[in-house]
C-alpha cells in the first residue's frame, strides 16, 4: 500500500494491516489505531495527533520527520525501528518497546512513561527531562543514595 497526501480524521483503523506500506505526508487526526500493524513501513512527513494507538506495531519501520502529538502509544512496539527527526510530543509511551532502536537525538522530555523496553545503548544521546531520569534509574535497577 502507498499513501501520499492523505488525511485520516476520526477514523477507526484498529488492527489494520499496513505492513510494508509507504506513507508520505499523511495526517492521522484523532484516530483509533489500536493494534495497527506498520511493520517494515516507510513513514515520512507524517503526523499522528490525538490518536489512540496502544499496542501499535512499528517493528523494523523507517520513520523520518514524523510526529506523535498528544497520542497514546502504550505497549507499542518500535523494535529495531529507524527514527530520524521523530517527535513524541506529550505522547504516552508507557511500556513501549524500543530495543534495537537508537534514540539518539530523539526528544522524549514531554512524553509520559513509567517503564520502557530499552537498552542503555539505545538511549545514548536521547533527550529526557530531569524527572524522567528517575524512571531510567529504576529501569536499570540503580539505587540512588542521598
Amino acid at each position: 500500500m502507498e499513501l501520499t497526501d492523505v488525511v485520516f480524521s476520526h477514523c477507526d483503523l484498529s488492527n489494520a494491516d499496513f505492513a510494508e506500506a509507504i506513507i508520505h505526508r499523511v495526517q492521522f487526526d484523532n484516530c483509533k489505531i489500536l493494534g495497527i500493524v506498520l511493520t517494515a513501513a516507510t513513514i515520512r512527513n507524517t503526523v499522528f495527533t490525538g490518536c489512540s494507538g496502544d499496542y501499535a506495531t512499528f517493528r523494523f519501520a523507517s520513520m523520518k520527520q514524523t510526529a506523535f502529538r498528544s497520542s497514546s502509544l502504550i505497549k507499542s512496539d518500535f523494535y529495531h525501528t529507524e527514527l530520524s527527526k521523530v517527535e513524541f510530543d506529550e505522547a504516552v509511551i508507557d511500556q513501549a518497546q524500543f530495543s534495537g532502536t537508537s534514540l539518539a537525538g530523539i526528544d522524549l522530555s514531554t512524553a509520559e512513561f513509567h517503564n520502557l523496553g530499552v537498552t542503555l545503548e539505545d538511549l545514548q544521546g536521547c533527550i529526557i527531562s530531569p524527572a524522567q531520569s528517575i524512571v531510567f534509574t529504576k529501569i536499570f535497577g540503580l539505587v540512588v543514595k542521598e
